[in-house]
């Protein structure tokens, strides 16, 4: 998050232990988000690493499913 901030983000702004914090509480939003789409059936998609590819890999699903 740091090394890709510039002055227009929102996180810029926020000191180390803020970006800590917000981060522990994604990443604990995101493990129950995960546990909830096991339930439903639904295809969890994680941006976290290789964001690009895996946008890429949402459209391509999307444009599989489109009639």
């Amino acid at each position: 998050m740091k090394d890709n901030d510039t002055d227009k983000d929102w996180t810029n702004a926020m000191n180390d232990e803020e970006r800590l914090k917000y981060c522990e509480r994604s990443i604990e939003k995101a493990k129950a988000i995960k546990e909830e789409c096991k339930i439903y059936g639904l295809k969890f998609y994680d941006t976290a690493k290789n964001r690009e590819e895996v946008l890429d890999e949402i459209m391509k699903d999307i444009e599989k499913n489109i009639d």
